[in-house]
């Protein structure tokens, strides 16, 4: 079974961001997170560059969070995307960052 935890309303804390990654590795948990950009060097996209190792799970992104608040739709799409990678999850170890809708 996977067990997913879901960032709110991290951004701007890169540094406290990449704990909560660093424990979602330790305890093999998904972590789903809204677009993060690379501008910075602490960013949280430049940090899991840099550590994900070849056996990390992926982190999920969520392409556009306002939509996701809003739109039934995009939802059931960005579930239907989600589903889809946990079923090839073993695949995606060391992917990074992956996207959904």
């Amino acid at each position: 079974m996977a067990t997913i935890l879901l960032d709110e309303n991290i951004d701007g804390y890169a540094e406290y961001l990449s704990q909560v990654w660093q424990l979602c590795r330790q305890q093999q948990l998904y972590l789903l997170t809204d677009n993060r950009n690379q501008d910075k060097a602490d960013s949280f996209e430049t940090i899991i560059r840099k550590r994900s190792l070849p056996t990390s799970l992926p982190v999920f992104t969520i392409s556009d969070i306002h939509r996701f608040r809003s739109e039934r739709d995009y939802v059931e799409a960005l579930v239907a995307k989600l589903l889809e990678y946990l079923m090839d999850a073993e695949n995606l170890r060391g992917a990074g960052r992956l996207y959904l809708p």
